[in-house]
């Protein structure tokens, strides 16, 4: 029974630790497209998005930014945190008109070969709202969790 019960943590330790040693895992040509896009970037931490993307996270003139790709190499987004500032005026005007005096969260700029979409986090009472508006600042999308106590 010990030589079973050793054999499976030998067998399933490379899948715990899959997080630790993502950034040896990542496929060559991913690394190759993300040095095409992202030349100047030198310091990344890659992950894994989901079963079928890699996620590289890093920081470029003093932006958090992510931007993920297939598992071969094919650019699908990617997010840049910005500031209030920099949305478009339809979605402040959005904001001021329906979550004034509301605390923001994240907001972001997310970038794909088909749309940009901007992202708004807000803070309304017990719960988390998330906005998605189009590059003209129409609300595609709202959705709202409940915080956990």
């Amino acid at each position: 029974m010990g030589k079973l019960f050793k054999s499976l943590i030998v067998i399933a330790l490379p899948f715990v630790f899959v997080n630790g040693t993502q950034a040896q895992k990542v496929n060559p040509k991913v690394k190759a497209a993300f040095h095409k896009m992202f030349p100047t970037v030198s310091t990344v931490k890659w992950g894994k998005e989901n079963a079928r993307e890699y996620e590289a996270e890093f920081s470029k003139n003093g932006r958090a930014i992510s931007a993920n790709f297939t598992l071969n190499g094919k650019w699908v987004e990617t997010e840049t945190d910005i500031t209030r500032k920099e949305l478009p005026l339809a979605v402040n005007d959005y904001i001021n008109r329906h979550y004034s005096g509301n605390k923001l969260g994240e907001i972001a700029r997310t970038q794909s070969p088909q749309k940009i979409v901007y992202e708004v986090g807000i803070k309304n009472g017990d719960h988390s709202i998330t906005l998605l508006f189009n590059i003209d600042g129409k609300l595609i999308t709202r959705e709202s969790k409940k915080e956990s106590d």
